[in-house]
């Protein structure tokens, strides 16, 4: 994968979560894109706090996860969201 700075990373994540959010088609290229940007390692922010931590690692890989599984015109809503249910 070419190299990501922060940048790039965040708006492949927020790309991500829109696409699941609105359940739109994209290529398999983006797809791989967003799930490999979606790392701790790609984390900006130095998080010393290991529960905070682990939960960011949980947050990118229900990103990751999702993203890989997505499918065109399906709704999927991620760990922070997983309150709100489909209309």
């Amino acid at each position: 994968m070419e190299e990501l700075d922060s940048s790039k990373i965040f708006c492949l994540w927020a790309l991500g979560y829109f696409v699941l959010r609105t359940g739109a088609a994209i290529s398999d290229e983006l797809r791989l894109k967003i799930a490999k940007s979606a790392t701790i390692e790609n984390d900006v922010y130095d998080i010393p706090d290991k529960e905070e931590l682990e939960d960011r690692e949980m947050r990118l890989k229900d990103l990751r996860d999702k993203i890989l599984n997505h499918k065109a015109g399906k709704i999927s809503y991620l760990i922070e969201d997983s309150n709100y249910t489909d209309t």
